[in-house]
């Protein structure tokens, strides 16, 4: 991907170092508020991204919601770490394919998850 410099004045090398260390940045800063097995945000990302949702706009209806995986120590120790993972991986995607893409959505524990339904009645979510 080709990607306009900002100072062409600069050496190549340079501007090539500041492209790099701008995208180990981001990657450092993905993963510091990601989890690493399911690339959802963590709790305290998600956190601070409701707080600003819930005080953005005072006339919204938003809904939250809490998911607990009741069981996931006994399908790890079943079926392993691999199983455990395949687990989360699946229901990862099944609620990603039912959420909007505005909805926040983050792992926040080992078996838990929340979902925050934006401008969203409870009924509706």
């Amino acid at each position: 991907m080709a990607e306009v410099a900002e100072n062409l004045d600069l050496p190549l090398t340079e501007r090539t170092s500041n492209l790099m260390l701008q995208d180990m940045h981001e990657m450092i800063k993905f993963n510091a508020t990601h989890d690493q097995d399911t690339s959802l945000m963590l709790r305290d990302e998600f956190v601070k991204l409701l707080k600003n949702e819930v005080l953005k706009e005072p006339g919204f209806q938003h809904t939250l919601c809490h998911v607990e995986v009741l069981g996931f120590r006994v399908i790890t120790n079943i079926c392993g770490l691999e199983g455990g993972k395949q687990l989360l991986t699946t229901i990862v995607e099944l609620i990603t394919e039912n959420i909007q893409s505005t909805d926040l959505f983050a792992r926040l524990g080992d078996q838990s998850f929340a979902i925050l339904y934006k401008d969203c009645s409870a009924d509706q979510a």
